[in-house]
């Protein structure tokens, strides 16, 4: 109750992202563009990531999870 009478004070960001401005399926800034139907190139994208950082490129390394940014 408490909440609802107070809830004009309160937002947030569905998701917790910005979805319009992290759109991988339009974001020129990564090599391979995908989206919910087509994610191969989620897949490519980490590969082109890890060879441009000089990481392994083994089944196993391949299959752990890359968290990266840009500075």
């Amino acid at each position: 109750m408490t909440l609802r009478a107070h809830s004009h004070k309160f937002v947030g960001i569905l998701n917790g992202i910005d979805t319009e401005a992290w759109n991988p399926a339009s974001d020129l800034l990564i090599d391979h563009q995908y989206n919910a139907e087509d994610i191969g190139g989620k897949a490519a994208n980490k590969r082109s990531l890890r060879a441009t950082l000089g990481l392994s490129g083994t089944t196993m390394d391949s299959e752990r999870p890359i968290v990266s940014f840009l500075i």
